[in-house]
């Protein structure tokens, strides 16, 4: 943004400063101002980012295309030209009021609302047809800007995200970008490649001691401070604001207040499209703007939102006036990182708000059910003919196609099949890590970026390799020039594992929307590393990489031959990973999925669960690289970007993102829709236009999105036959419980404080647990049952006093290492895998006492310990009754018998103590009598068992001793009987 400054020079004489120091204030005052300009402009968008997501869960990642379009229309009516968008915006919502009419019949409410889409859009449009020839004053052709541009905000709710609005933040976040590749493709198609520059609001300069700041700038700054003011006082004094706010807390209590969850997106998607509308008119003046000149500039102003943990408005203000003024000096030091230096701060201010807004544990299911389906039963007919295959038979039949497809194929057919299966490698790791995992990553592309540079300079020229080698240190390994297949294919493989172990490290410790905005945030920096990198060969790329030596099947071109190593590389990926999945690791994983305090309180050790899943899927990405160098000899970074990122995760969903098989399924679709978009668009006279093929591919994603539930796999869930448990009742079983003499001291707590903030959850709470006992924990709703329980456990630690479990002090201890001594719990409210057996929701139980781990698992040398843990879960499941459901899925289950999974995964954990959160809540009375013949058969083999539970029928007659809280406090402890006959616990407790 050009701007006028003075220079030190004008300050007076009688100040003595040394002309080095003169010259760094010049430099230093045109970095600030510019830094502040250009921050002003980021807040706006801040601003629009923390609203619409305080509001309706969106990261707004399309918020940039506001800022272009009004640029270029602003551009466009001073030019004297109607803007093509202003014919879209009416359209766009004349068909949304249409929709409404016809939806709601003959409804005054409905006819009113469609009335309203219909009538002011058209006007508008009638307005700017009548006025932009006639060359309206500068005031009003703003007004018809962001008249055109404004109505597109609450239209794009209405489109794309009302039908999806309790989706969890990932589908939301999904859609956003998605809707972004719309906005984006439409901005190329309407306004074309061309910048766009506008007349400025006002002209001159005014100065301020040593500073000539521009008209325009000081209207910048003054319409930011205005908005930012009118925004907190409309949040704050009137009823729409409140309104807003009341929805964004707590949308059931706002529809039942009779204020409209729906009405406050569209509201607050139509106030952010204005305040990124007015960025648009005030920067255009000071900078040319292209059609994608707005997304760059989103992308900053995320940072601004994530200062403020898109929920502060003056934090992301703030933040983003920071990063202004941080790119301004960060400009000036090294032109060529500018924007990986940028971005950088990004991951480390998202970790250090991920960290100081959450628990230590997360407990809360972000992502819970939004990622997979349930499985689909095929018809009868379907299932006689299935029927008729084996699993190996039909694995036989997969293989012989897959071998013999290049032989039936043209050689551009075979190309389009060289790319299913590149795309195949990456999108199995995405399936891993966020379908199944629930660790969604953006940034995928950059780990296929890592592998095809490394194999291009491995196997490019020998004066290249020499110069990267001396320029990174290695001046040894200069001589190395010609490297061996798979000796460039290790160094890939290896330099991708350091890289990935060191970003999830930091980038696997944030949660919910943190999470994902990280991995674009180095997704970025990658990009612009790989486009700024004179040893990569900046934009322009690398070439002449030398043929990957394939000389079997002969008589095959080479992309033919290629393709059988890249199948051969994809089948032993695809099985390594089916295998990983169906063990003690595989259920692991699966309960990584929103679902961290189940996890670690089965024994596992989360954190570095999560980094071996990130590191493995960034290798099998790496690998998709390295072939695409190989097939390509030729790598730039566009395929590497963070839209190509966002287009694997498409895949996936498109596929299906909760299963393996959905990976093929997502990239031959998409690639092959793109292939045939192209081409459709080559011989079209639209092609000259616009990127309709990737208007056209956002909106299928929002479509499939928005009317699917599983991607393709879930058309073909219940048809392909599954991999079954290894189940053998004959091997030994392990006992269910680690038998300690009576009386042992299993739980000590003395003197146990929690607080949050002022609030004190538990106060000088102690009491003990022995072997051979059940000790109760009763107290109105709110004593702080759980809370201990959460403690003990060491999902929450304690503020004050000790707790010891078998005379060893747990306060420094994880969760997972206090479960591997031998304490295992139920919760209050049910935590399952829904969508698993029975059979493997107990079975996960027992993760802290097997010992296969990742790679024997990938390799199925775990077997044997596998038939014994099902084995050994059999046994727990039939303990608690429940043998006759064992192969069901939990999500079929009533609440009941849900209950007593949970206590069967508990004693599948051989516990020593043993943990129950309200047990007996939905079972009947039988079933009730039935779990308290099973506990006071485990208190016989001498286990230790601490209970909360409200049916004081069932306490009263199976309870050793019983301990009475009442607000976070001890109020007594005794027998049933000094227990019934105590006045206060009468009084706060029992009633009577």
């Amino acid at each position: 943004m050009a701007i006028v400054f003075c220079t030190a020079a004008d300050l007076p004489d009688v100040v003595f400063i040394p002309a080095t120091v003169r010259r760094l204030m010049d430099i230093a005052l045109v970095l600030l101002q510019d830094g502040i300009t250009t921050g002003a402009a980021y807040a706006l968008l801040s601003l629009s980012l923390v609203l619409v997501f305080v509001v309706s869960r969106v990261v707004m990642v399309q918020a940039g295309e506001f800022v272009s379009y009004a640029a270029l229309s602003l551009a466009a009516i001073q030019s004297g030209q109607v803007p093509a968008l202003a014919w879209i915006t009416t359209g766009i919502c004349v068909a949304i009021g249409i929709l409404d009419m016809v939806r709601g019949g003959k409804r005054n409410r409905s006819i009113r609302s469609g009335l309203r889409w219909i009538v002011l859009p058209v006007a508008i449009l009638i307005a700017t047809i009548v006025l932009v020839p006639r060359q309206p004053p500068g005031a009003l052709q703003i007004v018809l800007a962001l008249a055109i541009v404004v109505p597109l905000g609450p239209a794009m709710y209405r489109l794309a995200f009302r039908r999806i609005a309790r989706a969890s933040t990932l589908m939301l976040l999904i859609v956003s970008i998605a809707v972004q590749f719309v906005m984006g493709g439409v901005g190329l198609a309407v306004f074309g490649p061309e910048g766009g520059r506008t007349s400025p609001i006002a002209d001159g300069f005014f100065d301020f001691g040593p500073l000539s700041v521009s008209a325009q700038s000081l209207w910048l700054f003054g319409i930011t401070v205005i908005l930012i003011a009118t925004l907190f006082l409309f949040f704050r004094r009137s009823m729409y604001g409140m309104a807003l706010r009341a929805a964004a807390y707590e949308p059931r209590g706002a529809l039942l207040m009779g204020i409209s969850p729906e009405n406050a997106g569209q509201l607050s998607f139509g106030l952010a499209a204005f305040l990124c509308a007015v960025t648009g008119v005030l920067i255009s003046p000071l900078m040319t703007i292209y059609y994608d000149t707005g997304f760059v500039i989103g992308l900053k102003a995320f940072i601004g939102a994530v200062a403020g943990g898109f929920v502060s408005y003056p934090l992301a203000a703030i933040g983003a006036l920071g990063i202004g003024i941080f790119e301004s000096f960060a400009a000036y030091a090294s032109s060529t990182y500018k924007e990986v230096l940028v971005f950088l701060p990004m991951v480390l201010i998202l970790l250090l708000r991920s960290i100081v807004s959450r628990p230590a544990i997360d407990s809360e299911d972000e992502f819970a059910g939004e990622m997979t389906a349930p499985s689909r039963a095929p018809s009868a007919h379907v299932s006689k003919i299935v029927a008729q295959f084996s699993r190996p038979q039909f694995l036989g039949l997969g293989a012989v196609l897959l071998i013999g497809l290049p032989y039936l194929l043209t050689q551009s057919q075979i190309l389009v099949l060289d790319y299913i299966l590149l795309y195949a490698f990456v999108v199995i790791g995405i399936v891993l890590l966020t379908g199944i995992a629930g660790q969604v990553s953006f940034g995928q592309a950059a780990f296929v970026g890592v592998g095809a540079y490394t194999a291009a300079v491995a196997a490019g020229p020998c004066a290249h390799w020499d110069t990267v080698m001396r320029a990174v240190g290695l001046v040894p390994f200069a001589a190395s020039c010609g490297l061996p297949a798979i000796a460039s294919l290790l160094l890939s493989l290896a330099l991708t594992a350091i890289i990935a172990a060191a970003l999830g490290a930091i980038t696997l410790r944030m949660r919910s929307h943190f999470l994902p905005i990280a991995t674009i945030s180095w997704a970025i920096c990658f990009y612009y590393f790989f486009g700024t990198s004179d040893l990569l060969g900046g934009f322009s790329g690398l070439t002449d990489i030398r043929l990957l030596p394939i000389d079997f099947p002969a008589g095959l071109s080479y992309e033919a031959r290629l393709y059988y190593p890249m199948l051969v590389a994809t089948a032993a990926c695809t099985l390594a990973i089916a295998n990983l999945l169906n063990s003690r690791t595989g259920r692991a994983i699966r309960a990584l999925h929103s679902r961290n305090v189940l996890a670690e309180s089965s024994g596992v050790a989360t954190a570095r669960l999560k980094n071996q899943v990130f590191v493995f899927a960034a290798l099998i990405a790496c690998l998709s690289g390295w072939f695409y160098a190989q097939l390509e000899r030729f790598v730039s970074p566009s395929p590497f970007s963070l839209l190509a990122g966002a287009e694997y995760l498409f895949m996936a969903v498109v596929g299906g993102v909760g299963e393996l098989i959905g990976a093929f399924f997502g990239a031959a679709i998409v690639k092959v829709l793109r292939e045939f978009l192209q081409d459709a668009f080559t011989f079209t006279s639209l092609g000259r236009f616009g990127d309709f093929e990737r208007i056209l591919f956002g909106v299928a994603i929002i479509l499939l999105i928005q009317f699917t539930r599983g991607g393709a796999a879930y058309l073909m869930s219940g048809i392909l036959p599954r991999r079954p448990l290894i189940r053998d009742k004959n091997d030994a079983c392990e006992p269910s419980a680690v038998g300690e003499a009576t009386g042992t001291l299993l739980l000590d707590i003395r003197g146990l404080s929690k607080q949050f903030g002022g609030l004190a959850a538990l106060r000088n709470i102690s009491f003990q647990v022995r072997a051979g006992e059940i000790v109760a924990l009763i107290g109105p709703n709110g004593a702080g049952k759980s809370t201990l329980f959460n403690t003990v456990t060491g999902i929450l630690s304690p503020s004050n006093g000790t707790i010891s479990i078998r005379e060893r002090s747990i306060r420094s201890l994880s969760a997972h290492a206090i479960s591997s001594l031998g304490v295992m719990r139920t919760f209050q409210h049910v935590k399952l895998l829904s969508d698993r057996s029975v059979l493997e929701n107990v079975a996960l139980g027992a993760y802290g006492r097997g010992r296969s781990g990742f790679i024997r698992s990938m390799l199925r040398l775990d077997r044997a310990e596998e038939r014994r843990t099902i084995a050994h879960a059999h046994r727990c499941v039939e303990r608690v009754g429940l043998g006759g459901v064992a192969d069901k899925l939990c999500a079929e289950l009533p609440l009941g018998q849900q209950r007593l999974v949970e206590v069967a995964r508990a004693l599948a954990g051989r516990p020593a103590l043993l943990l129950l959160d309200e047990p007996a809540a939905g079972l009947r009375y039988r079933e009730k009598q039935a779990l308290a013949v099973v506990l006071r058969q485990l208190r016989v083999d001498g286990m230790g068992i601490l209970i909360v539970e409200h049916d004081m029928g069932l306490v009263m007659g199976l309870a050793d001793r019983i301990v009475v809280m009442n607000f976070g406090e001890k109020i007594a402890e005794g027998n049933a009987s000094e227990i019934q006959s105590n006045p206060l616990v009468r009084e706060a407790y029992l009633g009577v």
